[in-house]
């Protein structure tokens, strides 16, 4: 790897890990989720619908909260990504070892799942209805597998 093209990795890791902080800061700030675990890992409607209602003490702010919280999360999910790729690309080329195109796909694939995990939250905010299915369930217990692993 050239000098330039490592300077250039090591740019963009900084930015996605400065947006990716700064989004979840705004997130925790102005769109708070008591408790965003037991939201995701709702395991059928009417328990995600308890928990949007627990969001806040009424039921249109839950949702309001809920919506912009899920469109500030679509950025954590890219600068995440690009991050966890940078990361990749950096280590990667410390040991002089190059980027494999199963090993994109991997950095991508807690981003992809957490998409269809937030698709069905923004729908849930939009709709003002718990919108839960098995693809829901199945997203958010992939996407934290992903996750944990290291």
């Amino acid at each position: 790897m050239h000098r330039t093209e490592n300077k250039t990795n090591w740019v963009n890791w900084a930015l996605y890990l400065t947006v990716a902080i700064a989004s979840q800061i705004v997130s925790k700030l102005y769109f708070p989720i008591p408790d965003i675990i037991k939201l995701e890992f709702s395991s059928s409607a009417a328990i995600l619908q308890d928990n949007i209602n627990a969001i806040s003490f009424s039921p249109e702010r839950s949702y309001i909260i809920l919506k912009y919280n899920t469109i500030i999360d679509f950025v954590v999910i890219a600068a995440f990504t690009l991050l966890t790729y940078y990361s990749a690309k950096i280590m990667l080329a410390y040991h002089n070892y190059p980027m494999k195109l199963f090993m994109v796909v991997l950095c991508g694939v807690t981003g992809f799942f957490d998409i269809i995990e937030d698709y069905f939250l923004l729908s849930s905010a939009l709709e003002h209805s718990a919108n839960f299915s098995l693809s829901y369930f199945w997203a958010v217990r992939i996407k934290w597998a992903f996750s944990v692993i290291p």
